[in-house]
């Protein structure tokens, strides 16, 4: 229901009203008016014919035939009597508004819930919360709260961590990142070798002393089968070195062979006794016996 204050009921002024209703809702299909003259005047008619917009007039002097606008006038009317004091504009304000939120007994919706597809927020809404928005302003609360202390962590490629260990050994292990896998995601590469992903929840900066970074990969970006190269040169390496080891072998073994002739006496040292001992004495009876 829309309702226009006017000074007078002119064709034109009916007019200008309708553009603001059309404005708001769209053009209609098919209007349905008395037979006032504002309504067949043929700058009205022009005007429905330019919006392509059909007119149907009630029967003269029969009100029940347009009963839908008919009954409207009449609810408005008793709104508007017991609206309290106000100025005309600010009345009609609040008697549409009412109207437009108040369920209908038919349908059991309001007619801007029909119209809208939604709900509007009235006065009754504070005494009557909506819980999901409760819920929904803890929850923001508790976010504001949170942050206030919270710090953000982001870790860059090649940082130089501690990760949490699910397996065997020590809780937190060393590592570098690798690669990052989501916001709050990381690849980690650690001292073996070994690529992990894990959350920033289990991730700590870490300062690494000089000794214990010559233990780790030089780049946080080695490829699995970086690793791989690396680990046959290792093995590599140790045939070289123990190849050198068999070269040393007769050397050694004259030294040792010297030193056989060479009597040592080898002393087994005595354990000591790590726990304390009773102090055994003979009976009173036997102390004129001479025991082996």
């Amino acid at each position: 229901m829309d309702v226009y204050p006017v000074n007078s009921a002119t064709s034109t002024t009916t007019i200008e009203c309708l553009r603001t209703s059309f404005s708001n809702h769209g053009l209609p299909e098919l209007i349905v008016s008395d037979n006032g003259t504002c309504f067949t005047s043929t700058e009205f008619k022009e005007f429905l014919k330019k919006n392509g917009i059909r007119h149907v007039t009630s029967a003269p002097y029969h009100a029940a035939s347009n009963g839908l606008a008919e009954r409207a006038v009449q609810t408005f009317k008793r709104m508007m009597k017991k609206c309290p004091e106000g100025t005309l504009t600010a009345k009609v304000a609040r008697v549409l508004f009412s109207y437009r939120v108040t369920p209908h007994t038919t349908t059991g919706l309001s007619p801007a819930e029909l119209l809208l597809g939604r709900k509007l927020r009235c006065t009754l809404d504070s005494i009557h919360p909506n819980l999901s928005r409760k819920v929904m302003k803890k929850q923001e609360q508790q976010t504001k709260d949170h942050n206030k202390k919270a710090k953000e962590r982001w870790f860059k490629t090649g940082d130089s961590v501690l990760i949490q260990n699910f397996s065997f050994g020590p809780k937190w292990i060393p590592g570098l990142i690798e690669s990052v896998t989501g916001p709050v995601s990381y690849k980690v590469m650690l001292g073996d070798g070994r690529v992990v992903r894990r959350h920033v929840d289990q991730i700590h900066t870490h300062h690494r002393r000089p000794e214990e970074r010559n233990n780790l990969p030089q780049t946080a970006s080695m490829t699995l089968s970086q690793t791989d190269q690396g680990s046959e040169a290792w093995l590599e390496a140790e045939e070289v070195v123990l190849s050198e080891e068999k070269l040393e072998e007769p050397a050694t073994t004259e030294a040792v062979g010297s030193s056989e002739t060479e009597q040592r006496t080898v002393t087994t040292p005595t354990p000591l006794r790590r726990h304390s001992r009773r102090e055994i004495k003979l009976p009173s009876y036997l102390k004129d016996f001479k025991l082996d």
